[in-house]
């Protein structure tokens, strides 16, 4: 679905309205960036990343996270390429940990993840190629052909919740805003069943694993 089609769909069932492309464009950035894509929410798997490289600075225990870094993935970790060629696993701990370890700069080992980067210990003492995967924040919707991952993958969820906020603030239609509200609870229930799923598909669970 194209943000052309989005907004034609949701006009027609906000009454067969022609006047609310602009209104339903601010809200859909809205919705995206701080409905969906905000702290608590489920981040489904269509945003999980590829592979990413990232590097560190030599004397600098600070990496930060490529610019569109939404969260950390489950199940997932940070890597280094050692001087052997061969990825090595960094351990997660806190920053203090990290701190009060006091350990002399060096391949890395551990990582601590903060606001808006990594923290590396030791004090990396070199220029390290560093490997991870994680939640991406998806692309913003601005021409009338542009698509991106939740038109996609989610797009009763969108027009759900974007129907919502339109009923709510701009046509003030409590029928219509029940409606969404209904609307988005069961996209939302699909898309938590279509992530478990897609999560816990061909998985193999050891000794001791839930």
């Amino acid at each position: 679905m194209t943000l052309a089609e989005f907004i034609a769909l949701l006009q027609q069932r906000c009454g067969s309205r022609d006047d609310l492309e602009d209104r339903i464009k601010s809200e859909l950035t809205i919705v995206q960036t701080i409905t969906l894509e905000r702290t608590g929410a489920l981040i489904p798997w269509f945003l999980q990343s590829d592979p990413v490289d990232i590097v560190t600075v030599s004397g600098d225990a600070k990496v930060s996270y490529p610019s569109n870094y939404l969260s950390e993935l489950e199940d997932s970790t940070l890597w280094y390429l050692g001087d052997d060629a061969a990825w090595h696993k960094l351990i997660k701990k806190s920053y203090d940990y990290i701190l009060e370890k006091n350990i002399e700069s060096g391949p890395p080992k551990y990582f601590a993840v903060g606001a808006s980067n990594f923290f590396i210990g030791p004090v990396p003492d070199d220029v390290y190629t560093l490997r991870f995967r994680y939640y991406k924040k998806d692309t913003t919707l601005v021409a009338d052909g542009d698509t991106n991952l939740w038109l996609t993958y989610a797009p009763d969820l969108v027009l759900a919740e974007v129907g919502l906020k339109i009923c709510r603030y701009h046509t003030v239609d409590d029928r219509a805003k029940m409606e969404f509200a209904q609307e988005a609870a069961e996209a939302r229930q699909r898309l938590f069943v279509l992530h478990e799923a897609k999560q816990n598909v061909n998985r193999v669970y050891g000794m001791g694993e839930d």
